[in-house]
């Protein structure tokens, strides 16, 4: 029993990697089913003017930089102190679960729901010049910014 730490944390991280992945295959099926090509992984906006979700795009890479940073000092720290509090296994436990961390959450930052009502936009036509034509205006504030589907305050 002396590794059930190492054991629990892997148990842990391979949780992490299952629902993130289940994630990613709901998300990819529900795009398919909206008209999506079956390889566009390009990641759902909800609402591509908010702040909040420029923030979900800049923070996976930084929160991964900074569990590789964890890893790296938890590697140090065990190899400078001869391992007195943890074993090997723990060790490779707390790794495991920085790793299924890391990609549970670049998953389901990546792979968002799309907002109900959403379908696939088919593509504009071309032209006879071979550029596409103009978007037309859905709406009348859509015709007074000349920005077509941008969300304005109330």
């Amino acid at each position: 029993m002396a590794y059930w730490t190492g054991l629990v944390l892997a148990a842990i991280a391979v949780a992490f990697l299952v629902t993130g992945w289940r994630r990613r295959q709901a998300v990819r099926a529900e795009r398919v089913a909206l008209g999506y090509a079956p390889g566009d992984d390009t990641p759902q906006r909800r609402n591509p003017y908010s702040s909040i979700t420029v923030l979900g795009d800049a923070m996976p890479p930084i929160i991964a930089v900074a569990l590789g940073f964890v890893g790296i000092k938890a590697v140090f720290f065990y190899a400078a102190l001869g391992g007195g509090i943890f074993t090997v296994v723990d060790l490779a436990g707390f790794l495991a679960l920085l790793g299924g961390y890391g990609a549970w959450m670049w998953w389901h930052s990546r792979y968002r729901f799309a907002e109900p009502g959403v379908t696939a936009q088919p593509a504009a036509p071309e032209t006879t010049s071979g550029e596409p034509e103009p978007a037309e205006a859905t709406s009348p504030s859509d015709a007074a910014d000349g920005a077509p589907g941008r969300r304005r305050a109330a």
